[in-house]
């Protein structure tokens, strides 16, 4: 099976403009600190957010066998 190239280019612009870049605008406004800047980090509910937007983003990626699982762990970070 050849790769038509042209298509693909187009598939990464428009996957990069529509779907990357706005989930990264996104991401970057959540100010998720490491816990060492945010001691209250699991009240403040940043991380959270964050890990929830990257997880929702994954999850809508039509990659075929696509696991992912986020662990937590008391006292830890997502």
């Amino acid at each position: 099976m050849s790769l038509d190239e042209t298509a693909t280019r187009r598939y990464v612009q428009r996957t990069w403009e529509e779907s990357v870049i706005p989930a990264l605008t996104e991401y970057v406004r959540i100010p998720a600190k490491s816990p060492m800047f945010d001691p209250a980090w699991k009240e403040h509910g940043h991380l959270d957010r964050a890990v929830a937007l990257l997880q929702g983003w994954s999850e809508r990626r039509p990659v075929e066998g696509l696991r992912l699982e986020v662990v937590r762990l008391e006292g830890r970070t997502p």
